[in-house]
């Protein structure tokens, strides 16, 4: 704000002055005693002209010339209390007849004074009004003082500028964080000016008069410098358990372990058997685990799971099978059949007597007798043949059959028959001679001898 020019104010209030009371009617012209003046009494014509120079380039005020002996006023001296650019109104001339108007003395250097008024008669002469800036330093003191422009609405400054008053007038500064000439500011945006020196990895957040230099995501510092956050190391990233937790630059990355399936914040197991059987062998069983799975080669196959060759069980422990039962290998498995002459389900099997039943196939003349798992035909005494077929055996054929010399042999279906001959006696096998005269069964006569001879 600029200062008006106090000294032509002031020269302008002193001429329209002057001229008012050089009008004046003689009586209007005498004055009292001028309230600042310690002098008595009324002039006729006091009043001088300044003519000197202050050292502050300003009006000094010329001052009403004392009463001398003859009435004329004596040169004034400079106002000593005369602000630059103001004039004071010469004091009123002592009473007199026909004094002179005082002149003005001036400081050296100073502008050239104006006349002074000439006393009026009787009342005082008002101040002069004071410059921009500049107010009186009391109610009968026509000194001015500067005025603290900014104690009053902070000297119409922005609310965002400083004010700092000066000699007749003040500056107003945008605050830091805003531009402008003071009595306007708006706000600076500083990330508009190389980011306003926060990070590389950082985000700058203008603010009215202010910014934020505030770390990305994935980063931790101070917002001017920004260094990579370990996401990993707390909490394990906010990844699934069953994922692992990759750090990179300013970011992570969560990828589900084998097995499991999801984004890496979730997963899931995965169903590797659901899938082509979990590449198992079409020998196996898959079996679905947290995370993984598991091929077990079946029941008569062997191997890892995912090859499996079948089992010979019939090599070992003959399959389990009983001993009496044949054991028969088989892709994956085996039987057990009992042998012929067993029955039972070839794990266990019990000896069949088939001599009881009608299993045997013995010949009609054969004896039948079990054995273990079999059974025997043999054909019966006085029969031949292999048991399944059995003929007649002429035992008299033979040793007469095995009766006795004395005795005749008749064969018969599966036997003979040995009978004793006439004079002997006995079983046919064994025969002894039978002694008709001794037993009185001979035919002699009763006066003859009777001598028993060998079957006779």
């Amino acid at each position: 704000m600029q200062a008006i020019d106090p000294l032509g104010l002031s020269r302008l209030l002193y001429l329209l002055a002057g001229t008012a009371l050089l009008t004046l009617p003689a009586g209007c012209r005498h004055g009292h005693q001028h309230p600042n003046d310690g002098s008595g009494g009324e002039g006729a014509q006091g009043g001088g002209a300044g003519a000197g120079l202050t050292p502050a380039g300003g009006n000094g005020a010329a001052t009403g010339g004392q009463v001398s002996p003859t009435g004329g006023g004596s040169s004034g001296g400079a106002d000593p209390g005369g602000q630059a650019g103001t004039q004071s109104a010469g004091r009123a001339g002592a009473l007199g007849s026909s004094g002179e108007a005082g002149s003005g003395a001036g400081a050296p250097q100073g502008e050239a004074g104006n006349q002074g008024m000439a006393g009026h008669a009787g009342s005082p002469q008002p101040c002069p009004p004071c410059g921009d800036g500049y107010t009186r330093a009391g109610d009968t003191d026509c000194a001015c003082v500067d005025v603290d422009d900014c104690a009053t609405d902070n000297g119409g400054c922005d609310a965002h500028a400083e004010c700092t008053n000066t000699e007749g007038s003040r500056t107003c500064s945008c605050q830091d964080g805003w531009q402008g000439d003071g009595v306007t500011c708006e706000d600076l945006d500083e990330c508009a000016t190389d980011h306003a020196g926060c990070g590389d990895h950082a985000t700058c957040s203008n603010t009215e008069g202010f910014f934020l230099c505030t770390c990305d995501d994935g980063w931790v510092g101070d917002g001017v410098t920004c260094e990579d956050l370990d996401e990993c190391a707390t909490d394990h990233g906010g990844c699934d358990p069953n994922a692992d937790c990759t750090n990179t630059m300013g970011s992570h990355t969560c990828a589900c372990l084998d097995g499991w399936q999801g984004d890496g914040v979730t997963c899931e197991d995965v169903d590797e058997c659901a899938t082509n059987h979990g590449g198992c062998s079409d020998h196996a069983t898959c079996t679905n685990t947290e995370g993984s799975f598991r091929c077990s080669c079946d029941d008569g196959w062997q191997g890892d799971g995912v090859t499996c060759e079948d089992v010979d069980e019939c090599a070992t422990d003959h399959g389990d099978c009983d001993p009496n039962a044949d054991c028969t290998n088989t892709m994956g498995s085996h039987t057990c059949t009992c042998l012929d002459g067993y029955e039972g389900d070839g794990s266990a099997c019990e000896d069949i007597d088939e001599c009881a039943t009608d299993a045997a196939e013995c010949g009609e003349h054969a004896d039948c007798t079990n054995t273990s798992g079999s059974y025997t035909c043999a054909c019966g005494t006085g029969w031949s043949g292999d048991g399944h077929v059995c003929e007649d055996v002429d035992e008299c054929a033979t040793s007469n059959g095995g009766c006795s010399t004395h005795a005749d042999c008749s064969n018969t279906e599966g036997s003979r028959l040995c009978q004793c001959r006439e004079g002997y006696e006995g079983d046919g096998v064994d025969c002894e001679n039978i002694d008709e005269c001794q037993r009185h069964t001979d035919d002699c006569h009763e006066h003859a001898s009777c001598t028993d001879t060998e079957g006779s």
